[in-house]
């Protein structure tokens, strides 16, 4: 099993380099703190001079062949709700749900991890509202 830090820091060099090679363009990422995370809802923050692509990654928790991602899984249940509104303001905002898992899938898939990935739009996916249980 990885850390979802793992995840971030293997889709965060491929999409760098797939950005550059397909624009001609320099990207760079520009990060929250962890405390900064809870407030603005992503990860990491890709820009070139034409704007920025807000990215929140999971990591993949496997049961058997069960594939499962946690979405909202925060202690105020609100990351989801502030990932639509960056993207209700105009913002180009996507959930990465990796569909590997281990370091050997890494290794034996790495430069194709993007295509190994599920990319979602906050919007495209429906959750629930937390229960008081």
């Amino acid at each position: 099993m990885i850390s979802e830090k793992t995840v971030e820091l293997n889709l965060t060099t491929e999409l760098l380099n797939y950005l550059g090679g397909l624009t001609n363009q320099v990207h760079y990422v520009l990060a929250p703190s962890q405390q900064q995370e809870g407030k603005l809802g992503y990860d990491a923050a890709i820009h070139n001079s034409g704007g920025a692509i807000y990215i929140q990654y999971k990591r993949a928790y496997v049961n058997r062949s069960v594939w499962s991602w946690h979405i909202n899984y925060t202690s105020s249940h609100d990351q989801h709700s502030k990932l639509l509104q960056l993207e209700s303001g105009g913002g180009l905002v996507f959930y990465a749900f990796p569909y590997f898992n281990t370091p050997k899938d890494i290794a034996t898939k790495r430069r194709r991890l993007l295509l190994q990935t599920f990319w979602f739009k906050p919007s495209g996916i429906s959750i629930p509202p937390p229960t008081n249980e």
